[in-house]
């Protein structure tokens, strides 16, 4: 598993670098990168969550879709949680507080997903995104907003919560769209990591690197985000017996410590320039947090595996 998700990721670091190179050779500016953002926020994501459940209807999928649905409310709960309590210790601001609660859950652990575990796997993603989308448009961006005002059209009226409700009905409802729309859709589905590496890498040749590596506080922020959180996470699991709990109950808990173990949300970074609040530091933690994501995340599911043989 270590050598397959390394193997993975170094994939799309390349995909990232050519981004970059695209970038600095002209051939892709900063808009593009913008663009490719939203196609795959807007389109390609919303088809890979369709396309996650084309599966037949079992009952081992609906268990364990709910207990994906705890363990994502759980998790998400104490992203919020232990961030609120280092604040003070850490003189957290608001955007590393959200940097280190929201981490990307969707275009990068999907892929990651279906290429090192398996296809049907993905669904307990959906799970996680669901609960996230929930948190990231009420407590995170009344954080980043500095407002008091649930923006409850925010959370229905996302594509991608759309994609997963719809996705949801047509699976408990045991319909299955036409071949041909699952070609269309299943087609899209594989377009998402190399268009989002893209649009990462684009972002990456915009930003002064140089300047980045040079701040010690993202380095702090990172280490928590990538290495600190995912290992309390990880303690609980082992305390709590959960994976015990069910068969295959260790690997929908894995899909979950993995979008824990993620990179921050780019929905963070998006909502930083849409309220005007540290934009620089939240693109900064972003990228960052991508680069070393080579490093942590094949480290995190290893230290996993270990924990759950002890």
């Amino acid at each position: 598993m270590f050598i397959l998700i390394t193997q993975q990721i170094i994939s799309m670091f390349i995909m990232i670098a050519v981004g970059v190179v695209l970038n600095k050779t002209g051939i892709l500016p900063k808009e593009a990168g913008t663009y490719l953002s939203k196609v795959a926020l807007k389109v390609l994501l919303p088809c890979a969550i369709l396309n996650s459940f084309q599966i037949e209807y079992r009952d081992e999928i609906r268990n364990g879709l709910i207990l994906a649905f705890v363990l994502a409310i759980v998790f998400n709960l104490i992203l919020i949680i232990v961030p609120q309590i280092l604040k003070k210790w850490l003189k957290l601001s608001v955007m590393e507080q959200a940097s280190l609660s929201y981490p990307n859950s969707g275009e990068i652990l999907i892929p990651l997903v279906v290429s090192v575990l398996s296809k049907e796997l993905q669904v307990y993603c959906c799970a996680f995104m669901i609960v996230q989308l929930f948190f990231i448009f009420t407590h995170g961006e009344m954080l980043i907003s500095g407002q008091s005002t649930l923006h409850i059209r925010s959370i229905l009226g996302n594509i991608n919560m759309i994609a997963i409700f719809i996705a949801l009905l047509l699976f408990f409802l045991k319909i299955q769209l036409p071949s041909v729309a699952v070609k269309a859709v299943d087609s899209f589905a594989g377009m998402l990591a190399p268009t989002c590496m893209l649009a990462i890498g684009v972002s990456v040749g915009t930003c002064n690197l140089k300047q980045i590596f040079g701040e010690k506080r993202i380095y702090i922020i990172c280490f928590l985000r990538l290495i600190l959180m995912p290992v309390a996470i990880l303690t609980l699991i082992k305390i709590s017996g959960v994976a015990n709990i069910m068969e295959g109950a260790k690997e929908i808990i894995l899909v979950s410590f993995m979008a824990t173990a993620s990179s921050v949300s780019a929905t963070i970074t998006n909502m930083a320039y849409t309220y005007q609040n540290e934009e620089r530091k939240a693109s900064g933690i972003n990228v960052m947090s991508v680069l070393f994501l080579v490093l942590t995340l094949p480290l995190m599911v290893m230290l996993y595996q270990l924990v759950m043989e002890m």
